[in-house]
């Protein structure tokens, strides 16, 4: 079993199962021919028996090994194991994210008069869900998350979301940065190219300064972060950078935009893939930057 397996989601899970009842049921029933057959030897019979068996949850035959029995599993094993099963749980969450959007479009309007708040809201978590269809509990996968990782399977799912974060960033600052930009004299906009950090700087003590960018608390809410805490968190795992110093560089993207042209503004960081956090070494791809375990940051083409 491999995580392609489990590219549809919740959806996919199921047909797993689906599929594993429906060979159990056959297994069942070659069992019960073999039974009343005379002539069929004891292994043989005995073979069919074992046959009926259920494989087990799906989140143990990811794992390959009963996480209870540490002694029975030696380390590299039990690594590869549970870096497998949290990149299925990954694979799912992003599935599951992109089924959210789709659900939002077609909820009711919340500010309508007997509206209803049967619909995704901007916190749904696809977590409990996914943990259903694995057949294992919330607080055992996180364990075995944070064993990989260091990060509880929500917060995991904090880090996918906070993939957003640069380009919500950038957009909302694009647009005060005109205004910003147009309240400056023509001196002041000729200074802005000496010293792009120190604008830079400028431009978000502007932005704070009567609240025009909104609240950090804001922020993660739209991003489906519940406390701007940990939208601090997920950021630091992300991008390895703190909240302030990422406002801050999409800042000098913005005023680069702003006094050369957008050809001069950063390219934004591509999606994620965050199922081997650990140290934390940031591995950037084609598809995107994974997070691998170990130590220091290591960056890649």
């Amino acid at each position: 079993m491999v995580e392609g397996d489990f590219s549809g989601g919740v959806s996919a899970a199921y047909g797993l199962e689906a599929r594993e009842r429906t060979r159990q049921q056959a297994a069942i029933a070659v069992y019960h021919r073999k039974f009343r057959d005379l002539s069929v030897g004891k292994a043989e019979l005995q073979a069919a028996t074992d046959a009926t068996v259920h494989a087990g949850p799906l989140w143990l035959r990811v794992l390959g090994f009963d996480p209870t029995l540490a002694g029975d599993v030696e380390p590299a094993q039990r690594r590869v194991g549970i870096r497998r099963l949290v990149r299925v749980v990954e694979r799912m969450y992003r599935v599951e994210l992109k089924r959210e959007d789709r659900d939002r479009e077609v909820a009711p309007d919340r500010n309508g008069e007997g509206c209803s708040y049967d619909a995704p809201s901007v916190l749904w978590d696809p977590v409990p869900e996914i943990c259903a269809y694995l057949g294992v509990a919330t607080s055992r996968l996180s364990a075995l998350c944070r064993e990989q990782t260091g990060l509880r399977v929500q917060e995991l799912g904090d880090c996918i979301r906070t993939e957003a974060l640069k380009a919500r960033l950038r957009d909302r600052l694009r647009e005060l940065g005109r205004e910003w930009h147009a309240s400056l004299d023509a001196e002041e906009q000729g200074r802005l190219a000496k010293d792009w950090r120190m604008s830079a700087w400028r431009f978000v003590r502007w932005v704070r300064g009567r609240g025009r960018g909104g609240s950090r608390k804001r922020l993660a809410l739209e991003l489906g972060v519940p406390s701007a805490a940990r939208l601090g968190r997920a950021a630091f795992v992300v991008s390895r950078s703190t909240l302030e110093e990422l406002e801050l560089d999409v800042a000098m993207d913005v005023v680069k935009e702003l006094v050369n042209g957008p050809h001069e503004a950063m390219p934004t960081t591509p999606g994620a893939e965050l199922s081997d956090v650990g140290g934390i070494e940031i591995e950037v791809g084609g598809a995107g930057h994974v997070l691998e375990g170990g130590g220091g940051v290591r960056a890649s083409a």
